[in-house]
């Protein structure tokens, strides 16, 4: 057992919240214009619906004319509208007879015409007249698109847009399709005057109501799956996976002709999603030297944990890897391959991300050894190192999960080859946040590898972007080196990759030194300004000629050692491939000693603890940038630092659950001998939440795609536990930063955008929400106050459960004040008795 162990934290209060009501009436300058220039904006609105009318017509006639399939909801005609966003709640077009299908930058929403714009002329005519309840409504429309060119930008992804003149009609394509499919429920009532009673039976009707909302949209949702699988079918195409259900639409892969393509893109009315099915998983490497291993390894305890290794296959019996494969499960998903063996050349891939997760920076050579973990080997890479044509990777993640169900934790390093740049969270990446949910399991993920040199367009690599006068680091934040999918996920821990080395000779050398970010490791922000990577690791570097033509290449000093496969005479272990698909898997090491030592904690932790432990280099961490934060998000874990403490470090932890609009509020007593005047250690306070939620895909934001979500508040320095819960617990309609205390604590990152160290990013922005600070050991608090708030994201209801664990560290730096056994005595756990509180907070 750990001489200094993670302590519970001590819950006092479970609080129910009250939010304020209603929404901003800013109206936008184009608004504002609008109702001055009523009768042009009419004509304008009304000219469009016209010509979209009758370019709906003639394109049906078209179609016809053609003998092109029969296309199921002729009678509803798609629309790309410009709202003003500020003032008007894009749910609210549900009343306008517009279906909304997903919302996309700039105020623009894609949506369907369901009435043939019934109800929005009528709005468009109480404008004209300034009469009605909704007289000013249409000023809030900005622009009606009557054309048709906005389907090809807006619902395919760039690579198919860019390629759309260049479609033959006979050419097949692996294709996805998102398919919008929600209706919104009613909002939870409030009680204002009621009685209990009263507002008991108003709650009850609410069930009902969302219970039959939920009703109707399974079956619209069926209804859409049965007529999407006729047109597909009448062109001939294939499915490669199952519809998988996002609460707001549904996905499907499928393999399509030209024109069926075409057709789709076009025409079908509740498409706002389609692009080709396509990974690229880069690392880079050569062979290695040939070297004697004398080392004696035994198997992992019968308990061990079990971690999935979704690769290229593994080499099964490698002397370093076998006692720890469990080959009875090893299982391929290859189509028409069985074979679970690496077969990826240079030495492999999966098999040096194998040997990575169970040493990570330490391969033993000699002596004895009892391995950790064990290795569970899910095959889904061909020997090209690519997820083969006509498998559809999001549903690959669901029959990897649903085979190894017993695995928490699940290793993939795998990625697009492209940067990712869309408004919604695409399919993989949301499989991933959605099975991490409700499976509660843990995907650690590579961040994505920049290509040494490639031509292909908005994609440029490392040597591209050297010619064209980029030089290193500046071209790790363009936006065509930000991260891949799926490692934008939310809930995913995504790893980025650092230099554990640098190299120079006469002719070369390493772009970066220890710590800096490797020259081809993809960067954050992700998307909605989410902190992406989470955290990086030692994944080598390139070493690039100082003149002449910038050729880059792997050397030895930079580059990590790992095990190797020794197909085609390759050595067992080597230092000739760099990448983040071997940083990533250093933290799934992290993650699997945690699952070890900590078998009752949920994945969540794990999470959070990794998190908790990571910190940027000595000359960042003190005074980070946004650009820090883009390369190495919250810095390179430690496993110590997450798995135990010290004489002078101290870690709390505790999981809980809390719903929409309520809270949980933690206390931790500062003792004496810590803040006595005259005292001025250095005190390093971390804090880190993480938590996961439903999901859904249309919508744009974090807060729009989680069900819930949540945030943490602090309290000041003046503040003791009675002073904090007064001013969260009471109601208050004016909310200020950090919960509307005086005399903030310096955080690093912070809760608004405009203000910490760091600006331009929030920490309610993520699911795992990290922050910092330095603090003078005298100036801490008597009582330290955290309170965990629950927020409704697009669910309305209050039954939704948001599982969370909060760690809240403290640590001396700089000296050696012994704190653990004072804080560990000042906090030792007592029952408190139950209390609830309404509070009136800002959402």
């Amino acid at each position: 057992m750990s001489d200094f162990p993670h302590l519970p934290l001590s819950r006092k209060i479970f609080g129910e919240y009250k939010f304020p009501s209603g929404g901003s009436n800013k109206k936008g300058a184009l608004t504002l214009q609008n109702l001055v220039n009523r009768p042009a904006h009419a004509v304008s609105l009304t000219t469009s619906i016209s010509s979209l009318r009758k370019r709906w017509v003639t394109q049906r006639t078209e179609r016809e004319n053609k003998g092109l399939p029969e296309l199921p909801f002729e009678d509803k005609i798609p629309v790309f509208l410009q709202i003003d966003t500020e003032s008007f709640p894009i749910e609210s077009l549900k009343h306008w007879g517009i279906e909304l299908l997903s919302e996309e930058q700039n105020g623009y929403v894609i949506g369907v015409s369901t009435d043939d714009f019934s109800s929005l002329s009528e709005k468009i005519a109480a404008f004209i007249a300034s009469q009605g309840r909704y007289k000013d409504t249409a000023a809030k429309l900005w622009s009606i698109n009557d054309g048709v060119t906005w389907r090809i930008q807006n619902i395919l992804t760039p690579e198919l847009s860019a390629n759309w003149d260049r479609l033959g009609d006979r050419d097949m394509f692996f294709v996805y399709a998102g398919i919008a499919c929600y209706l919104s429920a009613p909002a939870y009532p409030d009680k204002k005057d009621l009685t209990d009673e009263q507002y008991s039976v108003k709650i009850e009707k609410w069930h009902q109501a969302d219970r039959l909302i939920r009703e109707q949209r399974d079956d619209k949702a069926f209804e859409r799956q049965d007529q999407f699988d006729v047109l597909l079918g009448n062109y001939g195409a294939t499915d490669i996976s199952a519809y998988i259900d996002f609460n707001d639409s549904f996905y499907i892969s499928f393999k399509i002709n030209g024109l069926g393509l075409k057709d789709l893109t076009l025409n079908y009315p509740y498409l706002f999603e389609l692009g080709l099915n396509s990974s690229q998983n880069d690392f880079f490497g050569d062979d290695g030297e040939v070297l004697e291993i004398t080392t004696q390894l035994a198997a992992p305890d019968l308990n061990a944990p079990k971690i999935c290794v979704i690769d290229s296959g593994i080499q099964e019996n490698h002397k370093l890897l076998n006692p720890a494969i469990l080959s009875g499960l090893s299982l391929s998903f290859v189509p028409n391959d069985t074979d679970v063996a690496d077969k990826v050349s240079s030495g492999g891939h999966g098999t040096k991300v194998a040997g990575a997760i169970l040493y990570a920076n330490n391969i033993p050579k000699s002596g004895n050894h009892q391995l950790p973990f064990w290795l569970v080997n899910a095959r889904v890479l061909n020997d090209q190192n690519l997820i083969p044509d006509g498998v559809d990777p999001a549903n690959l993640m669901i029959n990897v999960v649903q085979q190894f169900d017993e695995c928490k934790i699940f290793n993939l390093s795998i990625a697009q080859e492209n940067a990712f740049s869309g408004t919604h969270m695409p399919a993989w990446a949301a499989t991933i946040d959605k099975l991490t949910h409700e499976k509660e399991k843990l995907f650690i993920i590579a961040a994505g590898n920049i290509a040494r040199s490639s031509s292909k367009a908005g994609s440029p690599g490392i040597r591209e972007y050297i010619d064209n006068g980029h030089e290193y680091p500046n071209f790790l934040t363009q936006v065509s080196s930000k991260v891949a999918n799926p490692s934008i996920s939310s809930f995913s821990l995504t790893v980025g990759s650092v230099c554990h080395n640098n190299y120079e000779d006469d002719d070369k050398q390493s772009f970066g030194k220890l710590n800096d970010p490797s020259s081809f490791s993809r960067s954050g922000l992700g998307i909605w300004d989410m902190i992406k990577p989470d955290v990086v690791e030692y994944g080598g570097d390139f070493a690039v000629e100082k003149l002449g033509s910038k050729l880059l290449s792997n050397e030895q000093s930079i580059s990590p050692e790992l095990i190797c496969s020794t197909l085609n005479s390759n050595s067992a272990i080597s230092k000739h491939s760099v990448g983040t698909s071997f940083s990533a898997p250093k933290v799934t090491h992290i993650a699997g000693w945690l699952n070890k030592k900590f078998p009752l904690l949920s994945p969540i932790s794990y999470k959070a603890l990794i998190v908790q432990s990571a910190r940027l280099p000595e000359e960042k961490w003190r005074d980070p940038s946004v650009i820090d934060m883009q390369m190495l998000g919250y810095g390179i874990p430690s496993l110590n630092r997450a798995s135990e403490n010290s004489e002078s470090r101290i870690t709390f932890l505790s999981e809980g659950k809390v719903s929409p609009k309520s809270a949980d509020v933690y206390v931790i007593n500062v003792p004496k001998e810590i803040n006595r005047p005259g005292l001025d250690s250095e005190i390093l306070v971390e804090i880190t939440l993480s938590y996961t939620s439903k999901i859904r895909r249309t919508r744009k934001y974090l807060k729009s795609y989680l069900s819930s979500w949540l945030g943490w508040e602090i309290s000041t320095f003046n503040e003791n536990y009675e002073v904090f819960s007064k001013r969260v617990l009471k109601m208050f309609s004016d909310p200020k930063p950090n919960g509307g205390g005086t005399d903030n604590i310096p955080w690093t990152i912070y809760d608004r955008s405009n203000r910490g160290q760091i600006r331009d990013i929030k920490r309610q922005d993520n699911t795992t929400q990290k922050d910092w600070c330095m603090i003078p050991s005298n100036k801490l608090p008597k009582e330290f106050c955290i309170a965990v708030v629950g927020h409704n994201g697009w669910q309305k209801g209050l039954k939704d459960i948001i599982p969370y664990s909060i760690v809240v560290s403290f640590e001396v730096i700089g000296s050696q004040l012994p704190i653990y056994e004072t804080f560990e005595i000042a906090n030792r756990v007592t029952i408190q008795p139950e209390s609830r509180f309404e509070v009136q907070i800002q959402d």
